[in-house]
């Protein structure tokens, strides 16, 4: 076996190996972390939504009591009953509703750092996967005509065939690109926006904060660029409140 053929045969290995880790960690991320963080940040919006909701229903509700006592000059009447019954079962609920949102939240921050550490793995895989992929179709071209370019380049064809390759990429560039990513297609991170993602300094914080082992003042509200999402800056602000009080 010639030395370029034995370079392909191992670039081929490689690239199917690192394809199928690849797919392992794609399984990985969109079958755990990846589908946990979205389930947890949409019962976290659900939560948030009817907690407004909820509110709006209990400022209803006092309204109703305020009502029915003016009317029955401050008399416990069968409508006011019903009207104190009703405002303390709203307000109880916007109790309930707040109490699951906490918990929520605490769930959030942790699906959202366990999400980062999956989807770096994710994204390593991918990079190596693409990094074995370029390799194995060079070695492929070197194969196929490497010799004949060689002689070409020996016989004083040097320049001719750089200015002709260099015309070919311009030609197939995109449209290989193209081919090429579909063939691997980068990594899907689903409800992991990029404002979320979390440097290992801020990681280190969370989970410090959250097993008590750090002040809750230092966990981070906002990252040192940009934001995070407002779901995740409301999640952390309430990890903040209750480590505090713990």
């Amino acid at each position: 076996m010639s030395d370029i053929k034995q370079k392909l045969n191992d670039a081929n290995l490689t690239f199917a190996r690192t394809v199928e880790t690849l797919q392992h960690a794609r399984h990985d991320y969109e079958t755990g972390a990846g589908r946990t963080l979205a389930e947890t940040a949409a019962n976290c919006a659900t939560l948030r939504k009817r907690i407004g909701e909820q509110t709006q229903a209990a400022e209803d509700a006092r309204n109703a009591l305020k009502t029915a006592l003016r009317v029955s000059n401050a008399a416990m009447t069968s409508e006011s009953k019903a009207a104190l019954a009703a405002r303390r079962n709203a307000d109880d609920l916007l109790d309930q509703y707040g109490e699951m949102l906490l918990d929520a939240d605490f769930q959030l921050v942790e699906a959202t750092v366990s999400a980062n550490d999956a989807a770096a793995k994710y994204e390593h895989a991918y990079r190596e996967a693409k990094t074995a992929q370029v390799a194995a179709i060079a070695y492929t071209a070197l194969d196929q005509c490497g010799e004949v370019i060689a002689r070409a380049i020996a016989a004083g064809g040097r320049e001719i065939i750089k200015e002709e390759l260099n015309l070919l990429v311009e030609m197939f560039e995109s449209a290989d690109a193209q081919e090429e990513s579909n063939q691997l297609a980068p990594p899907d991170l689903g409800a992991l926006v990029n404002s979320d993602r979390l440097g290992p300094v801020v990681k280190w914080q969370i989970r410090e904060v959250m097993q008590g082992k750090i002040d809750a003042s230092n966990l981070p509200v906002t990252p040192a660029l940009g934001t995070f999402t407002e779901g995740l800056t409301h999640a952390l602000a309430t990890v903040r409140k209750r480590m505090v009080r713990a």
